[in-house]
């Protein structure tokens, strides 16, 4: 038998409020979109801006500056969105010129990773070293490679070698990194930031050194050498990190004042101890200012204690003393000697080693690991 109209009319409605409720409970049952990972990467400050490299008439040979190293301290910012974790990181510093594409630095690099529970969001600043064994051969190839195509186009080496020659880099960090969640391949691509609007690196390819008629030697001043000193202002940080994976190490970073500009300064990392690290070459920038970063690695467990201090070589100047205290949480190798082998000790020396990573490598990254983020978005982000 059929229903009624008004029979049909209220199982009709009652299927209608069924079917509503089920659709609403099946919206209810959808996951949420979460966010997606994040991160941004940025130079903070870089020395030297400049490098010098001599010739001898026909080619370009050698740096001016001995031992010279390229340092930079990096800002990471990371964020794992809703549903990761920050596992780790690494970043490294890179060049590029106005027309070619970027040289990575990435077997330089500073790095981190963390143990359960792992953060969300990691803040930090990087402090990268690109040592003299590598930035040599850079800079060498770098004015070689200038000269080869002015000879291509008729110049002779007189004409080549005869004056400086600037060329300039874009300067920048990159950073890859490890993140559980929802990967941040979906977000948008971003607008590259242009040549003129980047920090920038210069290799100044000199002019063949002209000798000039000999002069008689002028007679050297007498009495002490160290009593006019040419440095107004040192300053040094020290920050002591321990991580999960067993490296326990100082990051020290500093600044130097002169008289002069493009004035080059040797200095070294000292302890109360009289403990000394070798010999760092620097050279101030039309500021009269330089910035520094080097690590090095400490050997043994438990807490270490010191303090360090810049001494100027050659002149009768030092730096305020800076006190660190890391505890350390299981055994590396190298670095600064506490003294003790194992189960803490305090005092740190400024004779140990430096820490030095892999052999030097400009290969590109592998895509998808890399996000370089556009300064301004950095330093919103940072702030």
């Amino acid at each position: 038998l059929r229903p009624s109209g008004r029979e049909f009319e209220m199982k009709f409605t009652k299927l209608k409020l069924l079917g509503a409720a089920t659709i609403s409970v099946c919206s209810f049952l959808l996951p949420l979109q979460a966010s997606a990972d994040t991160a941004m990467v940025g130079i903070n400050s870089y020395s030297p801006g400049t490098i010098d490299v001599l010739s001898n008439g026909s080619s370009y040979n050698a740096m001016a500056i001995p031992l010279i190293s390229l340092n930079a301290q990096l800002s990471i910012g990371l964020d794992a969105g809703d549903s990761g974790r920050v596992k780790s990181w690494k970043a490294w510093v890179k060049v590029k010129s106005e027309k070619g594409t970027w040289v990575q630095f990435s077997n330089h690099y500073d790095s981190a990773s963390y143990a359960m529970p792992r953060p969300k969001e990691v803040n930090t600043v990087a402090v990268v070293m690109v040592p003299y064994g590598t930035l040599q051969p850079f800079a060498l190839a770098q004015c070689n490679a200038m000269a080869t195509k002015m000879r291509n186009v008729g110049l002779s080496n007189a004409q080549i070698f005869s004056e400086d020659r600037m060329l300039t880099f874009a300067i920048d960090g990159a950073v890859s990194y490890e993140m559980s969640g929802v990967p941040g391949a979906s977000a948008p691509p971003e607008v590259p930031a242009t040549f003129s609007s980047m920090k920038h690196f210069k290799v100044n390819c000199k002019a063949e050194p002209y000798a000039g008629p000999k002069r008689k030697p002028t007679a050297k001043p007498s009495g002490p050498s160290r009593n006019v000193p040419n440095i107004e202002q040192a300053t040094l940080m020290v920050q002591g990190v321990s991580l999960s994976n067993g490296t326990c190490k100082l990051n020290l970073s500093g600044v130097i004042v002169s008289k002069e500009a493009n004035k080059q300064v040797k200095f070294r990392y000292k302890d109360k101890d009289g403990h000394k690290s070798d010999i760092k070459t620097v050279m101030t920038d039309h500021t009269k200012t330089v910035m520094f970063a080097h690590q090095y690695n400490l050997a043994g467990t438990g807490l270490k204690q010191g303090k360090i201090y810049i001494d100027i070589e050659g002149e009768n100047f030092n730096s305020a003393q800076k006190s660190y205290s890391v505890n350390c949480a299981a055994n590396t190798p190298g670095g600064f000697s506490t003294g003790s082998t194992g189960g803490g000790g305090a005092g740190a020396s400024a004779a140990g080693t430096e820490t030095a990573p892999q052999q030097p490598s400009t290969a590109p990254i592998a895509p998808g690991k890399l996000k370089v983020i556009p300064r301004k978005d950095l330093k919103k982000r940072m702030n």
